[in-house]
């Protein structure tokens, strides 16, 4: 699920809306037609217009550019064209230009590196257990030497 906000929206109104308080940046929607992602809002920039007491403007008035891509893109290019820009976040469409999800840096990175980045805002309660499990795992995707051919030669008899 993808929180995402309405662009009449008012820094207020964002500010009011719990949903948004864990997120750094938010997917803002053309009010006609959900599909269409205009692009992201940082939450920092919201705070910082809030001191300015900017609290009857829009998230249209603060709304920055956001990359997108098909759904069959590769992720080397997402992670150049995420690099070139200097961004964190980009969109999936498909073939029909609908929005179908997010992509982050992070989850670029934890594509190429084939393992779960966690961090401090992840909910992990006991991180030696989670190291003992991600062992683990590791262990039942190697091979086991015991079970090598090499090992099973054929028994000789004498005449």
């Amino acid at each position: 699920m993808v929180e995402m906000a309405e662009e009449s929206m008012t820094l207020r109104e964002f500010y009011q809306n719990d949903a948004y308080r864990t997120y750094s940046r938010i997917p803002v929607y053309n009010e006609e037609n959900d599909d269409y992602i205009r692009g992201y809002v940082l939450r920092q920039t919201i705070l910082e217009k809030l001191t300015e007491d900017k609290f009857d403007n829009r998230l249209s008035d603060i709304v920055r550019p956001v990359l997108t891509f098909s759904e069959n893109e590769p992720v080397s290019n997402i992670w150049e064209k995420l690099l070139a820009k200097k961004e964190h976040i980009s969109i999936i469409i498909d073939e029909y230009g609908c929005f179908r999800g997010i992509v982050t840096m992070e989850d670029v990175i934890e594509t190429m590196l084939g393992t779960e980045i966690v961090d401090e805002k992840d909910k992990v309660t006991d991180m030696q257990e989670f190291a003992r499990e991600k062992w683990q795992e590791q262990q039942q995707d190697t091979l086991h030497l015991d079970a090598h051919p090499l090992d099973a030669s054929p028994e000789r008899t004498e005449a």
